[in-house]
């Protein structure tokens, strides 16, 4: 004789559905989860009276009496109060499992929407950038470039070192393409355009959450590229939109200026020596005329032939600000608009965003549409189903080249002369006639394009269609099971063409390259989750599940060095072999994988993991592998009964894990290369590099205690963690000797080891009674990462290099050190110098630091008063190293601030001559910094910096204001805000936060977009 109970529970303030929640009948070890519509079921009740109770991390516990009758259905509603216990805190876990922080014996962080959302940045990865502690965000490019984005240091030596992407529990691809330059066949144009990195399609306005399991302890059951951590997404739904209908809608605008620009000096002009300046055709026709350098004469108004003169001579003055005329003010204007609706079964939410961009390079736009659904419904009692899908076009214009080459404007102002007047340039660009068949006006013709013609002719455009979605099911199976089933896929095309037209330096006939990359990622996975109360004071959850992924990439590039005919840009108008690419790869794992819970009392919590992989870039024999994880936890506070006024919360925290990872696809046999045609007969190559066999996955071994506690009844907490994690059996490329007839070789060698400790401080330091409170959360995080072990025989392992600088990865060594050339010094450490005075360096290369900080942190101060807040945050970088490219190639050419001084009798460098005697011996200005741009060492400054990385004040309208405008809006709310308002460093003429490219070659930076500052406002408004 049975019954059923259902019901619901929700929030007593809005009624809103409490998802989660521990329906159960104590006394009869019966329970069960509320779903995402806040409703449950229990079924097989016996007859009679019982105490049935809801419970919640964050509510009051809620207890009544019910009553069921043979056959009968009892409705059981519950509207939960909140308490204090709120603090504590609901995170989103591995497989996008709802846990309350206390039962985690891991260390996760989580960010609400908001933050990201008030002060934005085109890029929403870059938002996070001080706010998680153990979180490194590295700026590479210019408006709508790439950021790297490294939890926890790096582990990989050669391979990925990202976090895995999930939104919505489908993983998302977030990779930088670099499309027309895959094979032998290369296409030539796309390697100084960066297109950014694919994570950045996110709309920060359809944010709900972003949790942060910083290590391979947290992520243990997403696999193989876990790693290195995952970054959880939770978009809005409208589960908490209540019964009428809700209107968001918000505008963001911003002005962007650059933030710091390299200091010129403006006291001497254009050429290689100082004895004056004729422009007769800037190739050299004239005196000085086809240097593009500024070692030439004095810039006192000494009249001159110049470039724009008409052969007659005009006064020789400096162009101060040319660099800033060049860079405009950039803007960012964002739409967002969205309505939500939640019935008794039903909810929805739908989103639309609208970017519009320029960047402070001429002609260099970029936008974004999104549009956005988010759905769900209560089919049955023991029935639901709910899903989610965003499309989005992004596309971006002319984005600026950010490496050395001809069409890059920071490659042309650092080969640049002082005297060189932007507006002249401007206008002359202006006037030029594309059917002239001349060159476009110019102080230069020997290297270098008119940097406006370059904007305006020499053209980029990038497009990526992109569609995100999943759909789940969820189904009681029994009172205490549920099985819920996902499907998702996140499918991108991305687009790109280049433009290289006739009469350019670096393509007198023409030229282009159109390239097209397909990514595809499909998802599909079963959970089975059961909850039962085993005895009155343990529970045990348990979750068994399975997944198949699939990833598909298809990559196709067409393009030509020559064409027949000016400004026709199609292969069939293409004079020479065309150039054509084709990269196709496939990749599938399956997965089985499985947790359990054992709580007892809610303070003492054990979980065990496991989870095993079968790769397809495998060997066979090697294809499958299994790793678990433990992690366990204690609310000691509980389970001591503690009740100190000081002491509101305390726990202690422990975790161990292992992380197989697999390998890229075709690593395990050779395979023929295509190269350029000889005529029309097509030519292939083997590989140089032999391939491995016998390769094994990667496997990551990690461990990290914690603890964490509050203070003051919650007005201080503490989240303290420690980790040591080591990656070993690493697939690398090794060099080996040419004499076999390959260069390298595919093999699993060398081992990083990262150990360190990150800590979390929240205070509350002002909580008065006329409603005035102050706020600080500060972050730290310090990290070690060494490198334990290379292939045997293998001494040194070259990360990346330039400028004469390499980053290595050496055993015994931290993992990127940078190794140059320094200066011969005495055995009282002063620099030896020749016979004629020039510095010597050495003959090896030496160690001259590494590029990871010694440690990072934020301060994050939050003032609020009423209606009215003020935020500021700091973000904070202390140690490592960073090569300034752009300084040593500046003091080169004779532009940077460092050049200045030049007396008549030449300069003396500070050092002593090989007997030990002072220098006395003067050498030419030219000469003396060439001397110096030849050694690494002085090159290479300490990376310590100090941002203030965002400001906003912001204050909600007045009620009377909002009423007098006749629409039903509830309320509305403006801030003014800025980002990267401030620099504080020592590092001369750049941001040292920057990075050459998006990969493991930090630590270099040359010619570098500079980054931006923003000044804007942002306003919220809801109906």
């Amino acid at each position: 004789q049975t019954g059923t109970v259902v019901g619901s529970v929700v929030n007593a303030e809005n009624l809103t559905p409490l998802v989660g929640a521990q329906v159960s009948i104590p006394a009869l070890q019966l329970g069960t989860l509320t779903n995402d519509q806040g409703r449950f079921i229990i079924l097989n009740v016996p007859v009679g009276t019982h105490a049935i109770q809801a419970l919640i991390i964050g509510y009051a516990t809620q207890t009544f009496q019910i009553t069921v009758a043979e056959g009968a259905s009892v409705q059981a509603e519950f509207q939960m109060e909140s308490e204090a216990l709120a603090l504590e805190g609901i995170v989103v876990t591995a497989l996008g499992i709802s846990r309350a922080e206390r039962g985690l014996g891991y260390s996760v962080q989580g960010v609400q929407g908001e933050e990201l959302n008030t002060v934005r940045d085109v890029n929403v990865m870059n938002t996070l950038a001080g706010k998680v502690a153990g979180v490194q965000i590295t700026n590479i490019g210019p408006l709508g470039g790439s950021s790297r984005v490294v939890l926890r240091g790096v582990s990989s030596i050669s391979g990925n070192n990202e976090p895995l992407f999930v939104v919505d529990g489908v993983p998302i691809d977030n990779s930088v393409i670099e499309t027309g330059t895959q094979s032998g066949a290369t296409v030539r144009g796309t390697s100084g355009i960066d297109h950014g990195n694919a994570a950045q399609d996110l709309d920060p306005a359809n944010i709900e959450s972003v949790s942060i399991l910083k290590g391979a302890n947290a992520a243990a059951l997403y696999g193989s590229r876990a790693a290195n951590g995952v970054v959880l997404i939770t978009t809005k739904s409208g589960r908490t939109a209540g019964p009428g209908l809700g209107i968001t809608a918000s505008t963001h605008f911003t002005a962007e200026t650059p933030l710091k620009i390299p200091a010129w000096q403006n006291a001497w002009g254009g050429g290689s020596t100082d004895t004056g300046y004729e422009w007769i055709n800037g190739r050299g026709g004239g005196l000085n005329d086809g240097v593009d350098e500024s070692w030439g004469p004095a810039l006192d108004g000494t009249p001159y032939v110049q470039w724009w003169s008409n052969g007659q001579p005009q006064p020789w003055l400096p162009s101060p600000y040319n660099t800033r005329e060049y860079m405009q003010t950039g803007s960012s204007f964002t739409n967002n608009f969205a309505i939500a609706r939640s019935g008794d079964r039903t909810n929805l939410r739908f989103s639309a965003l609208r970017l519009d961009a320029s960047g402070t390079a001429p002609n260099h736009t970029q936008d974004r549409t999104q549009l956005a659904l988010n759905a769900g419904a209560e089919v049955t009692e023991r029935f639901n189903v709910d899903g989610s899908v965003q499309y989005t076009q992004s596309a971006g214009h002319n984005r600026p080249g950010v490496l050395n080459g001809s069409y890059s404007a920071l490659h042309i102002f650092m080969w640049f002369q002082r005297q060189v007047d932007m507006k002249r340039l401007e206008r002359a660009n202006k006037q030029w006639d594309p059917n002239s068949g001349t060159l476009t006006p110019n102080w230069n013709h020997n290297y270098h394009d008119n940097v406006y013609w370059l904007q305006e002719y020499r053209t980029n455009d990038d497009t990526r269609d992109r569609v995100t979605g999943q759909v789940t099911a969820n189904y009681q199976l029994l009172p205490w099971l549920d099985a819920r089933f996902r499907a998702g896929t996140d499918w991108y095309n991305h687009r790109t063409k280049e433009i290289y037209p006739f009469y350019a330096q670096d393509s007198p006939e023409g030229g282009f390259t159109e390239a097209s990359a397909f990514r595809q990622e499909t998802n599909a996975e079963i959970l089975f989750t059961a909850n039962r109360n085993l005895t009155e004071d343990l529970n045990l959850t348990s979750s068994f599940g399975g997944n198949r992924r699939l990833n598909d990439f298809d990559q196709k590039a067409a393009g030509t060095r020559k064409l027949n005919v000016p400004d026709i840009y199609n292969v069939s108008n293409s004079a020479a072999p065309p150039l054509l690419d084709n990269l196709i790869e496939q990749k599938r794992v399956n997965s089985l994988y499985g947790i359990a819970t054992l709580g007892y009392r809610e303070y003492a919590f054990l979980d065990i993991t496991a989870r095993n992989d079968w790769s397809s870039t495998l060997p066979e024999a090697d294809r499958s592998y299994f790793y678990p994880s433990f992690s366990g936890s204690l609310v000691f506070t509980d389970a001591f009964n503690l009740e100190w006024d000081w002491l509101s919360f305390g726990k202690v925290r422990a975790s161990w894990a292992r992380v197989g990872n697999d390998a890229d696809p075709y690593q395990l046999a050779s395979v023929f290369n295509e190269v350029e045609k000889f005529g029309n007969v097509p030519g292939f190559t083997t590989s140089n590099q032999i391939p491995s066999i016998g390769l094994k996955p990667e496997t990551t071994e990690s461990w990290e205690v914690g603890t964490d506690i509050r203070f003051a009844n919650d007005r201080a907490s503490l989240d303290l963690t420690y980790y040591n994690s080591t990656t070993k059996d690493q697939i690398l490329a090794v060099d080996i000797s040419e004499a076999s007839g390959y260069t390298s070789q595919v093999l699993n060698a060398g081992a990083v080891k990262n150990t360190g400790v990150e800590a979390l401080l929240n205070v509350d330091l002002l909580r008065l009674g006329n409603g005035l409170e102050w706020s600080v959360t500060t972050n730290f995080a310090k990290n070690n990462s060494e490198v334990t072990e290379l292939a045997p025989g293998l001494e040194s392992l070259v990360i990346g290099g330039g400028g004469g600088m390499t980053v290595e990865a050496r055993p015994g060594e931290p993992y990127g050190v940078m190794y140059g050339t320094e200066f011969v010094r005495s055995s009282n450490g002063t620099v030896v110098v020749d016979a004629s005075g020039r510095p010597l360096r050495s003959s090896e290369k030496v160690p001259l630091g590494q590029y990871q900080p010694d440690w990072m942190g934020g301060i994050m101060n939050t003032v609020r008063y009423r209606a009215m807040s003020f935020s500021a945050l700091f973000d904070i970088r202390r140690g490592g190293e960073i090569m300034c490219g752009s300084c040593r190639l500046g003091a080169r050419t004779g532009i940077t601030i460092e050049t200045k001084d030049r007396p008549e009798g030449g300069l003396v460098y500070p050092g002593v001559t090989e007997d030990g005697s002072p220098n006395t011996s003067a050498l030419a200005p030219r000469s003396y910094w060439r001397a110096i741009y030849n050694v690494t060492e002085p090159w290479v400054y300490e990376n310590n910096w100090v941002k203030l990385r965002e400001v906003a004040l912001g204050f909600d309208l007045p009620g009377n204001l909002l009423q007098r405008t006749g629409l039903p809006i509830t309320r509305a709310r403006m801030s003014i805000i800025g980002r990267n308002l401030w620099l504080w460093t020592d590092v001369p003429h750049i941001d040292p936060e920057t990075g050459r490219r998006n990969n493991n070659f930090q630590g270099y930076e040359f010619e570098q977009w500079p980054t931006s500052r923003s000044f804007g406002i942002n306003v919220d408004i809801v109906m």
